[in-house]
């Protein structure tokens, strides 16, 4: 699904297959990662 999406995003706790194939790789889900990256392709 990474690759198919056209800009996959992994977290940085993901397992290395998904860390390879991902466009960007954004901060651990402790970290808020997720908030992250939703904050700035929103703001």
């Amino acid at each position: 699904m990474l690759a198919w999406a056209g800009h996959g995003v992994a977290m940085g706790n993901a397992v290395p297959a998904a860390l390879a194939v991902a466009d960007e790789v954004t901060g651990h889900h402790d970290e808020d990662g997720v908030a992250e990256v939703i904050e700035r392709l929103l703001g």
